[in-house]
């Protein structure tokens, strides 16, 4: 199971998390996050990471600054996290991981045709507290594309979400990791999981 996480704001937790063995590193570029780290910061951290991909995550920045800064910190991905429409995301110089909220307002259909490589579903703290599973699944299956799964999840549940929801990978900020620590959570999301989906289906899904 992939892991992507985000939030990242220093060097020491990005190879921390890399070390972990995390598929992809999220830095915030939006500067009314409490999450914001400076470009030029990312850029010091890129040139230490080894294997993970990189992920600039923007809010309805202006599209020249995006690209700028892509570049600047060679990301692997651009996550779109505000409203920004399709034409918008073409021009975009790097491959597209657009944010959706997961609610009643989702739009399968919306999501299908947007042109970006993945597509990451926001549950907020859904995860925790319950939701529709069964709707997840058949949304999940119907965008056709790779799902990222982002929320408030628990590494004590997150064996069973995967199973029910099988994404292509979950999202958890740093914040959620305090309890377990990052190392602990990745056990718990790759180690765990994986093991959990052989025995369960007879392949992996790394």
């Amino acid at each position: 199971m992939r892991a992507k996480i985000c939030k990242i704001t220093d060097l020491f937790t990005a190879l921390n998390a890399e070390d972990a063995g995390a598929d992809f590193l999220g830095f915030v570029f939006d500067d009314k996050s409490d999450a914001y780290i400076s470009p030029l910061r990312v850029e010091v951290i890129a040139q230490q990471i080894k294997a993970a991909r990189l992920v600039g995550v923007f809010r309805d920045e202006d599209l020249k600054t995006v690209n700028h800064w892509a570049n600047k910190i060679d990301s692997d991905y651009v996550q779109l996290d505000g409203n920004e429409d399709a034409e918008y995301a073409r021009k975009v110089d790097r491959p597209v991981i657009k944010s959706f909220r997961y609610d009643d307002k989702f739009s399968v259909e919306r999501a299908m045709v947007y042109p970006a490589e993945m597509i990451r579903l926001d549950f907020g703290g859904q995860l925790m507290l319950g939701f529709d599973r069964k709707k997840a699944i058949r949304d999940i299956c119907a965008v056709n594309k790779s799902v990222i799964l982002a929320g408030d999840v628990d590494p004590k549940k997150v064996k069973k979400l995967c199973l029910k929801l099988q994404p292509y990978a979950f999202d958890t900020p740093i914040g959620m990791n305090g309890a377990y620590g990052i190392k602990d959570f990745l056990r718990h999301l790759k180690g765990n999981v994986q093991d959990e989906v052989i025995r369960h289906y007879g392949y992996s899904m790394a």
